[in-house]
């Protein structure tokens, strides 16, 4: 068994048309985030209440799908410009720590990881696991949005954004 002290926690779910305001990040940055970016930086900004610095594990089944769609899209021979280096740079799994570390000018040590539906599991495993070899506080942020139509494999996918934040420490 894995003991590690749980100091507080925060939850969203919502469409991605009810998100939450996230005005705690620059305007220039927070344009930048999808649906799942900004309720994963919305619920660690409750959590962290200002604590620095701190190291973020960040999980998602699947990250920045609907970006990376666009990407695949904007290759077909119809779309002369092409995929933009702003939309490949933000659809790696990592962008979303990123631009919190970023907003938050903490330079402490992001992991970004991916697991499939134990995503989150995982990711939480890693941060107890971080918080026991450093004894420092660690932030889980976990989050996902529904799954782009061409991968629903005709199923229809009604799960909102969501995100879940646990700060360990």
């Amino acid at each position: 068994s894995l003991v590690f002290p749980v100091v507080r926690w925060r939850y969203w779910e919502g469409l991605a048309t009810q998100l939450p305001e996230l005005k705690s990040i620059d305007p220039l940055l927070r344009r930048r985030l999808s649906p799942q970016g900004r309720a994963a930086l919305s619920v660690a900004d409750d959590c962290l209440a200002g604590l620095h610095p701190v190291r973020v594990v960040y999980a998602s089944q699947h990250g920045e799908l609907a970006r990376t769609l666009g990407i695949m899209e904007s290759l077909r021979p119809e779309c002369p410009d092409g995929p933009s280096p702003a939309s490949f740079a933000l659809s790696v799994l990592n962008s979303t720590p990123g631009i919190y570390s970023i907003a938050r000018r903490d330079h402490s040590p992001a992991l970004a990881l991916s697991a499939g539906e134990a995503s989150c599991w995982y990711g939480l495993m890693e941060a107890a696991q971080v918080w026991l070899e450093h004894r420092s506080p660690v932030l889980l942020i976990s989050a996902d949005a529904p799954v782009p139509t061409l991968f629903r494999r005709g199923q229809v996918d009604l799960a909102p954004v969501r995100a879940l934040a646990v700060l360990i420490g």
